[in-house]
C-alpha cells in the first residue's frame, strides 16, 4: 500500500528514510540507465524514467521497519463488485504503476514480461509490507497496482503500434541516437 498522502505529510518520521531511499535508487537509476539502454538498445532518458519510476515504487511503498512480533494478516478491502474504483487510494495504487509499465514497455518492447514483473513487484512489495512494523498487507492494493501496470502497458502497446515514440530516437550500442 503506497503511503497515504496525509498521512506521509502529517508524520515527519516517514519523510527521512522515504527521501533517502529514493535518492539512493534513483542516484543508482543514472548508472544503471546507460547499461540498460545499451542492452536494450533504447533511448537513455526513457530508460532512466522507467528506472526511475521504479524508484519511486520502491521508496514509497517498501516498509522501513521489520518486526518479528506482528501477527501476520494481509486484507482485501471490499469484495469483488464492490471495490470501487473511484476510492483515491485505489487510484493512487493504479496511477503509480502506469507510468513504471509504460516507460518499461517503451524500454524492452515486451509487454508480458512488464505486465508479469510489474505485477510480481506489487506481490514483493505486499509481502515485506506482512513482515512490516508500521505497513498493511492489503491485496486490493495488489489488485490495483496490477490493474495500473497492465493500463500502462496497454497504453504502451498503441503507442508501439502506431509507431509514435514522441520523437526520441533509438540509441545504438555506441550510446549515439540512430
Amino acid at each position: 500500500m503506497p503511503v497515504p498522502v496525509e498521512v506521509f505529510f502529517s508524520n515527519r518520521d516517514l519523510w527521512t528514510p522515504v527521501a533517502c531511499l529514493l535518492a539512493v535508487l534513483v542516484g543508482l537509476s543514472i548508472p544503471l540507465s546507460a547499461k540498460a539502454a545499451v542492452l536494450f538498445r533504447s533511448n537513455r532518458l526513457v530508460t532512466f524514467c522507467s528506472l526511475a519510476c521504479l524508484a519511486v515504487i520502491a521508496a514509497l511503498t517498501l516498509p522501513t521497519r521489520f518486526s518479528s512480533h506482528r501477527q501476520a494478516s494481509c486484507t482485501l478491502e471490499g469484495l469483488p463488485g464492490i471495490v470501487s474504483l473511484a476510492d483515491p487510494q485505489n487510484l493512487l495504487n493504479a496511477s503509480l504503476y502506469v507510468p513504471a509499465a509504460f516507460l518499461g514497455v517503451l524500454v524492452t518492447r515486451r509487454l508480458s514480461a512488464v505486465a508479469v514483473g510489474l505485477a510480481a513487484t506489487s506481490v514483493s512489495i505486499e509481502l515485506a509490507q506482512l513482515l512490516s512494523d508500521r505497513r498493511n498487507c492489503n491485496l486490493t492494493d495488489m489488485l490495483f497496482n496490477t490493474l495500473g501496470a497492465l493500463v500502462g502497458v496497454a497504453l504502451a502497446a498503441v503507442v508501439l503500434h502506431r509507431g509514435i515514440r514522441g520523437g526520441l530516437p533509438r540509441e545504438t550500442g555506441g550510446g549515439r541516437p540512430r
